[in-house]
């Protein structure tokens, strides 16, 4: 990090993270957020997430869909929680937001529905799940499978080389269909 990004984070907060284009919160920021959040002082926490949301900062685009869903400290808005978490798990990743966009897209209702989309989400977190999320992979995988069964044909032919190209060491989340969801956006 060169002298004006660390002057940056040291008053914001904040670094630009050069591999993807996304700012990183500082954790003692991200602390606040969250403490504030627990403790149900929701216009704490959101005044945060917002801010370093409208930075692209993964995180706090998730947090943030959190109070849309929740309806805290925001008014209740399941569209505006999904693209929220849309964007900020395309910067982040991450297992259980991948399965929470694969439900949103099986189930349509504040998005449209889209059993391809939920394939390939349900295939991300059965990745990207951890070994301590052993029960999230095998429930998206249990999805993922009942899911193939209702594609086209098209999309079944997708959902083959999507498995196909991640047995040849193919990360998925860099599939063609992220970038389809973030010109959405």
């Amino acid at each position: 990090m060169n002298k004006i990004d660390e002057f940056l984070f040291k008053i914001s907060g904040y670094k630009p993270n050069i591999n993807d284009g996304q700012f990183i919160i500082s954790e003692s920021l991200l602390s606040k957020a969250d403490e504030a959040y627990n403790q149900k002082d929701y216009q704490t926490a959101v005044s945060i997430w917002e801010k370093y949301a409208n930075l692209n900062s993964g995180i706090c685009l998730v947090k943030l869909a959190g109070a849309y869903w929740e309806g805290h400290g925001v008014p209740l808005d399941y569209i505006k929680s999904f693209k929220l978490l849309i964007k900020g798990t395309l910067l982040i990743g991450g297992a259980q937001n991948y399965f929470n966009l694969a439900i949103g897209y099986q189930l349509g209702g504040f998005t449209d529905k889209n059993l391809y989309y939920s394939y390939f989400f349900y295939t991300c977190a059965e990745h990207y799940a951890s070994e301590d999320e052993i029960d999230l992979r095998n429930q998206s995988k249990e999805r993922k499978d009942e899911i193939y069964k209702e594609l086209s044909n098209d999309d079944r032919q997708k959902a083959d080389s999507l498995i196909k190209a991640i047995s040849l060491g193919f990360e998925p989340a860099g599939m063609s269909v992220a970038v389809d969801l973030i010109e959405t956006l």
